[in-house]
């Protein structure tokens, strides 16, 4: 099977961040190589850290590893990386915080370690031994994929934290929840009558509460997605779920809480229930707008 279908799931996953900046020959260089080196090792995770630009050379990526102190000091660029070596720069890059060895021992033994508690690496592998490109690929997108999972949560219990602060106890507070996306925060209350998209005054002071506490988090980009009750036919609850959801964009466009180019529009339509679509009151919960904060 061709090596780029057995890597497809982790491809797909790196793209988001950076792979589009590298070219079919350096991919097909990197997956072929038995024994990847310093530099494309570095090359790959740090831009995916966020530590160097997506288009980073890897004199560059290296360069910025040696500052960082990630990597050993007599390290050349051109040298094969050790597991163990490859798994203290995954570790110094995403700032893994360790057990007690390896705080006070941080080092290539102990992030090896480290790595291996968190099942990051499969199975007992020799730190010693040198790291193949594919192998590289796949520790990478299972860090990236944990990482992730972290980010999502500490975003998540953060939201809780601002929502309670800023709507107390009131019953129109926003529902938070980590979702495959990202973490989405649900907008049950705007109260959208049957095939209607606009807000009413009362709720864009709700919305601006929420255009607030999305300001004061890291400006990640967002998927506003629109959700209709089962009603109609489906192509009609299409629009009426996408209308919904460029509405709020629009809003939030407006107060300035992001760029037009930092929101995408989706809508499911009936799709995806929350409630009892037989029901008055459960068709009402299903007519709703989630804001996403994409990981």
């Amino acid at each position: 099977m061709n090596k780029r279908l057995l890597l497809l799931p982790c491809l797909v996953l790196l793209s988001v961040f950076f792979v589009s900046a590298q070219t079919a020959n350096q991919m097909d260089e990197m997956l072929d190589s038995g024994a990847v080196s310093f530099a494309v090792a570095a090359q790959w995770v740090l831009p995916a850290a966020g530590l160097v630009p997506a288009d980073a050379t890897e004199d560059a990526a290296f360069n910025a590893a040696q500052q960082g102190k990630m990597v050993p000091a007599a390290a050349a660029a051109e040298q094969a990386i050790r597991l163990d070596e490859f798994s203290f720069l995954l570790a110094k890059a995403f700032k893994l915080k360790g057990g007690l060895l390896y705080t006070w021992f941080p080092g290539p033994r102990y992030a090896y370690r480290e790595l291996r508690y968190r099942k990051l690496l499969d199975g007992r592998i020799d730190p010693a031994q040198k790291v193949p490109g594919q192998r590289l690929l796949h520790i990478l997108s299972q860090v990236l994929d944990y990482y992730g999972e972290i980010e999502k949560q500490r975003i998540a219990a953060e939201l809780k934290a601002l929502i309670a602060k800023e709507f107390g106890d009131s019953a129109t507070a926003p529902h938070v929840a980590v979702v495959e996306e990202g973490v989405s925060i649900s907008l049950k209350n705007l109260g959208f009558r049957a095939d209607d998209s606009t807000f009413t005054a009362e709720e864009k002071v709700e919305l601006q509460k929420i255009a607030r506490i999305l300001e004061t988090l890291p400006r990640k980009p967002l998927l506003v997605a629109g959700h209709t009750a089962l009603a109609g036919s489906a192509a009609g609850r299409l629009s009426v779920s996408q209308s919904r959801a460029q509405t709020l964009a629009n809003y939030l466009i407006e107060l300035g809480t992001r760029r037009r180019d930092e929101i995408t529009i989706r809508g499911y339509g009936a799709e995806r229930p929350i409630a009892d679509n037989t029901t008055l009151e459960g068709m009402a919960l299903n007519r709703r707008v989630e804001i996403i904060i994409l990981e």
